[in-house]
């Protein structure tokens, strides 16, 4: 088996070395509306020879963590999957056939449930890094280096998944005229934002057993444009979690939630204001950092969990970036907080592969 596991190491470092192709989404769109077997066939094809750079590169980089991140049994969980899946894809035939394309599919859509849970095993192994964050016995080199290896870590699963779930649901029967796999040509915020709400809701009365009130300033309630609803309700329902939990800690829910959207020449912008007191500008400079978290405590009931992992602002960020939009976050000590969500709203900006090489 030795010899067998040098040739893969060997094999991810050649592929590591090769350029990710960084897709727009409104060409994904626009390719997967053909559904025919050859451009099936094509799309198997391309992912066949995508996926592996992608998880290669991923592979690799995660040796940049610190060795007593990396060696933990949960990082190398996430490294030999990444490995296995790898092996996996490369050791498939080239789907050249309808055949060969129906079992890659199959293949890679398994690849897709078996990495679900990485984030928890991430964040599992970064539980250390976050008391030594609060206490202060980190330095900021560490603090970087983990921060910029999961950035480009996330960003990357982040495609690969996207990849993955395009093209297996492009071959299904869409739910709506408008929907392409896993993209909707006329995705409509304010129903995403209206669901995220109901969710963060049920999440704060089970926890606090309070009743969180949102109040809504919507632009034009029939504004639509092409976008991914499953990314535009994680960035929401991060963002309205952190700030419920704010509001319910910090004064009993007796203030609102304010949510506001608007239009700009590229963008669709929200905008989430709480009172739920803010934080310093110290915290602020770590806000986004995988190895900090604004929770003093899990705040956990039947089984819900709304705060602890120190993924949520960092995840919803590299969300909102993947298609060339962004998120900024504004806090008033004592006051609280406002967070502006920018998504492009053409689908004309590359994938952020995280490709250094590019």
């Amino acid at each position: 088996m030795y010899i067998p596991m040098l040739r893969l190491l060997s094999t991810v470092r050649h592929y590591a070395s090769r350029n990710a192709t960084a897709l727009k989404l409104n060409y994904v769109c626009n390719y997967g509306k053909q559904k025919c077997p050859g451009n099936i066939k094509q799309q198997s094809l391309f992912l066949h020879k995508e996926l592996p750079v992608r998880l290669a590169q991923r592979a690799v980089e995660l040796e940049n963590l610190p060795y007593s991140v990396s060696s933990t049994p949960s990082i190398q969980n996430v490294y030999d999957l990444y490995l296995k899946s790898f092996d996996k894809i490369t050791s498939h035939p080239e789907p050249n056939s309808t055949e060969e394309s129906n079992s890659f599919t199959e293949l890679i859509s398994n690849i897709k449930t078996e990495h679900k849970d990485l984030e928890l095993n991430i964040s599992d192994a970064l539980e250390p890094y976050r008391v030594k964050h609060n206490d202060k016995t980190i330095s900021k080199e560490e603090i970087m280096t983990i921060d910029k290896t999961l950035e480009h870590f996330y960003s990357s699963r982040i495609g690969i998944r996207f990849l993955i779930g395009q093209h297996v649901d492009v071959q299904k029967d869409s739910l709506s005229k408008t929907v392409v796999g896993v993209i909707d040509t006329k995705c409509d915020p304010h129903k995403v934002i209206k669901h995220a709400i109901e969710d963060v809701q049920m999440m704060v009365e089970n926890i606090f057993y309070k009743d969180l009130e949102i109040e809504l300033d919507f632009a034009k309630s029939d504004y639509e444009f092409l976008y991914i609803p499953s990314h535009l309700y994680y960035i929401v329902f991060e963002v309205l979690k952190n700030a419920g939990r704010a509001t319910a800690e910090f004064n009993d829910c007796t203030k609102p939630i304010k949510i506001q959207t608007s239009v700009s020449k590229d963008d669709f912008i929200i905008k989430i204001s709480d009172n739920g007191g803010g934080f310093s500008r110290e915290v602020l400079e770590n806000i986004f950092s995988f190895s900090f978290t604004t929770a003093n405590e899990n705040h956990e009931n039947r089984g819900i969990k709304i705060a602890g992992y120190g993924h949520g602002l960092g995840l919803s960020r590299i969300y909102a970036r993947y298609f060339g939009g962004d998120m900024t976050i504004s806090p008033v000590e004592g006051v609280g907080t406002d967070v502006y969500i920018y998504l492009n709203r053409f689908g004309d900006k590359s994938e952020n592969v995280a490709d250094d090489r590019t």
